[in-house]
């Protein structure tokens, strides 16, 4: 269970052809990384039903579409600590008051002892966490093979970037340098300026018709 506090605000295939031009790939292709590693693939993240601290159920693309940007804090209950303070600071420093990122918090209940406590897990995160906060953290439970093939048993839990359309852009996890932080800094304002790029060209769709 990670606790990162953020704050802030379907694929779309017209989105691929932007997407590919990005220097965001250019580093996936060059696998230039190791601490924020960047995926080989770019995948749409499974849209798995979650229930928020609140107690609202719903499936979790529902959550990627209030942002054009979404940092999600993946990990199993009682692990990632390490990770969260490394990634999660820089972050809500930087992002905590941009209209368009939200750093959201996923805790993965998927084995038998798991699933089995996620009821105490859950109300154990409501007493650390303030009640505005309870719709940026959400809780899943189940075995879906997506969710546990991004995981891939990281028990110091997981960073990952997703774009307006739901996919991944950018995997970090282990112990953060600063090089790497500026990178993902970057992987996150790139993000962003492709977003806002489809939306001048939705827009001048629209104007032309």
């Amino acid at each position: 269970m990670l606790l990162c506090y953020g704050g802030g605000t379907q694929e779309n295939h017209e989105g691929d052809r932007s997407d590919k031009r990005s220097p965001v790939l250019s580093h996936r292709t060059e696998g230039q990384l190791t601490g924020p590693r960047v995926i080989q693939e770019l995948r749409g993240f499974p849209n798995i039903v979650v229930e928020t601290l609140s107690g609202e159920s719903l499936k979790i693309r529902e959550k990627f579409e209030d942002a054009k940007a979404t940092i999600l804090i993946m990990s199993h209950p009682q692990s990632g600590s390490s990770t969260s303070k490394d990634w999660c600071s820089p972050f809500k420093r930087q992002f905590v008051d941009h209209p368009h990122v939200q750093i959201l918090d996923l805790t993965v209940n998927t084995t038998l002892v798991q699933l089995a406590t996620a009821s105490w897990t859950t109300k154990a995160m409501q007493n650390q966490v303030h009640e505005k906060r309870f719709d940026e953290y959400l809780v899943y439970k189940g075995r879906n093979d997506s969710v546990q093939k991004i995981l891939q048993g990281r028990e110091e839990g997981l960073v990952v970037l997703i774009d307006a359309n739901g996919k991944i852009r950018w995997l970090g996890n282990r112990i953060s340098t600063l090089e790497e932080m500026s990178k993902f800094s970057n992987a996150v304002l790139e993000t962003l300026n492709d977003a806002d790029k489809r939306e001048t060209r939705h827009f001048r769709v629209h104007a032309s018709q």
